[in-house]
Order: C-alpha cells, then sequence, then structure tokens
C-alpha cells in the first residue's frame, strides 16, 4: 500500500491571496492536484489542511481523499509533513510527499 500526503496547509504570505484556491482552467489549484494524484492510482490520499482549511475541505467533500486538519500549520511545512505522516494508514508500505500548489506535476508517480 502507498500513501500520498498533499501539503495544503500553507497560508500563502508571498501570494497575498491563498493560492490553492485560484482558478486553473475549469478547477482549481488543489483540485487539478488532488485528480492528478488520484488518476495514479494509488492506495491513499490524504489532505493535510491549515490557514483555508474550511474552503478547501469543501472543494474536496466529493473526492476520495482524507482530510487531515494541522493546527500547527503555522510553525512551518515540518509541522504538516508530521502530521501527514501520523494520519498514514497502519498498512502503508510507503509515503509520497507532494505540495498541493504544483498542479501541472506529471502523474506518473
Amino acid at each position: 500500500m502507498v500513501s500520498v500526503v498533499i501539503l495544503a496547509a500553507g497560508q500563502s504570505r508571498r501570494m497575498g491571496q491563498p493560492k490553492l484556491l485560484l482558478p486553473l482552467g475549469q478547477k482549481t489549484v488543489i483540485e487539478h492536484v488532488v485528480d492528478q494524484v488520484a488518476r495514479a492510482q494509488v492506495d491513499e490520499i490524504i489532505v493535510v489542511l491549515g490557514a483555508v482549511k474550511k474552503e478547501i475541505a469543501q472543494l474536496l467533500s466529493h473526492r476520495d481523499v482524507k482530510l487531515c486538519n494541522n493546527p500547527r500549520y503555522a510553525e512551518g511545512q515540518g509541522t504538516s509533513v508530521a502530521a501527514g505522516a501520523n494520519s498514514v494508514s497502519e498498512e502503508s508500505q510507503g509515503i509520497m510527499f507532494l505540495p498541493g500548489d504544483q498542479p501541472l506535476f506529471h502523474r506518473n508517480i
């Protein structure tokens, strides 16, 4: 079993607005990332939420993902990595971490 943890808890301070919610074609940035991972047919997808958790959770409510809240997101990305790793199924034999703001990656993961 392979789990993918998508890091989506950031504050987008440099961007000035939540970049994961920006439109890219017919979907948002985070929807593109989640859909690409889903097409790769991994066993488990976990999305770590933080700064805009309500908005992202609503966007992903119809997708087969596990949502994980990171209340310490403001302390840095390492806290999101830890929160995601702690949410992975016990049966998982490997974890891949992906940033939630890279929607154009190739899906052959």
